[in-house]
């Protein structure tokens, strides 16, 4: 990490932004959740979106990437949560 990439905090530890802070939240999330049931970590992600009046993006969500390791891609995952109608593909005669 170079110096542009990290914030000193007022105790003298170091605060890491960027693709290190991601992970780390990616890993701190996939920790506590790991164990959860499929229904507790869909009502995590209800809970989102009705914070933000709208369904959420997958930007919109700390812990996308273990969601999407669990479940699957985000739309089949937000079907998954009942948040979403399942989208059918119309097939090409």
């Amino acid at each position: 990490m170079n110096d542009a990439e990290k914030t000193p905090l007022l105790n003298g530890s170091v605060f890491k932004t960027g693709d290190d802070a991601f992970q780390a939240q990616e890993a701190a999330f996939a920790r506590r959740y790991r164990n959860a049931t499929d229904e507790e970590v869909f009502q995590y992600v209800r809970n989102i979106a009705e914070r933000l009046g709208r369904l959420p993006t997958k930007h919109d969500v700390p812990g996308f990437t273990y969601l999407k390791s669990r479940f699957g891609p985000w739309p089949r995952m937000l079907e998954r949560a009942g948040m979403k109608e399942r989208c059918r593909k119309k097939r090409r005669v």
